[in-house]
């Protein structure tokens, strides 16, 4: 019986998919409402917007509106062709908190979820 219970054990923690970030809450456009840099409360994002539509990303938070290619990697989204990665710490229906470093500065970001409407 022992063993029983720890081959089951063994096969649902290895069928759980936790760490891996959900695709489908993160589709759709956030706004953020918050960030830090350097551990440091910055309003220089406030309102910035992110897109996620398939593997595609519209934003302007490095100012005007730039559409990226990205991919997912466990906790982080990995912006292709760019030196940009964000390690997602929360990521919830409505609430979405990044970490990245811009230009060697560690930023936290936080964003809720926003209606759709950045042109591209």
């Amino acid at each position: 019986m022992n063993r029983f219970f720890y081959i089951s054990l063994f096969l649902v923690l290895c069928s759980c998919q936790t760490g891996k970030i959900d695709q489908n809450i993160l589709q759709g456009s956030w706004v953020v409402y918050s960030a830090m840099r350097q551990d440091r409360e910055t309003t220089t994002l406030n309102g910035a917007r992110f897109e996620f539509d398939q593997d595609r990303l519209v934003s302007n938070f490095m100012g005007d509106n730039q559409e990226f290619k990205f991919s997912l990697s466990q906790k982080e989204i990995i912006i292709q062709d760019e030196p940009i990665r964000f390690k997602v710490l929360e990521l919830k229906d409505d609430h979405l908190v990044l970490s990245t470093n811009i230009k060697n500065t560690p930023f936290k970001i936080s964003l809720r979820k926003a209606e759709k409407h950045m042109s591209h």
